[in-house]
């Protein structure tokens, strides 16, 4: 997979604020979740890996879209996403192979 934000994002995102018809279950499976401490921010996604079915990519993005960090991952791998604390505020991003793209909410340090 070539990573490319805004093409994981053309089908819609679902979030908290704006779930579209995805059940309470789907989106605690899917929602991005941000942790800061010690000056890194992790960016972890509840959800099972397999080889049907996995976390394709975590990205988080500054208030203008902009791309800060991102990680693309195989289903062998911890859907996790580890960085140095971004100076701006962000929105962190997952993307499921089978469920489509999903955001939390904007988040500053």
């Amino acid at each position: 997979m070539s990573f490319n934000a805004e093409e994981l994002k053309k089908a819609g995102v679902a979030s908290l604020a704006s779930p579209g018809d995805n059940p309470e279950a789907k989106l605690k499976k899917h929602l991005p979740v941000i942790a800061v401490e010690d000056g890194k921010v992790t960016v972890e996604v509840g959800h099972g890996m397999a080889e049907d079915h996995w976390i394709t990519a975590i990205w988080i993005e500054d208030a203008t879209g902009k791309v800060l960090e991102k990680v693309e991952l195989k289903p062998t791998d911890t859907p996790k996403l580890v960085v140095e604390t971004p100076s701006v505020s962000f929105t962190a991003y997952e993307h499921c192979n089978l469920h489509g793209t999903y955001a939390s909410a904007p988040f500053t340090v």
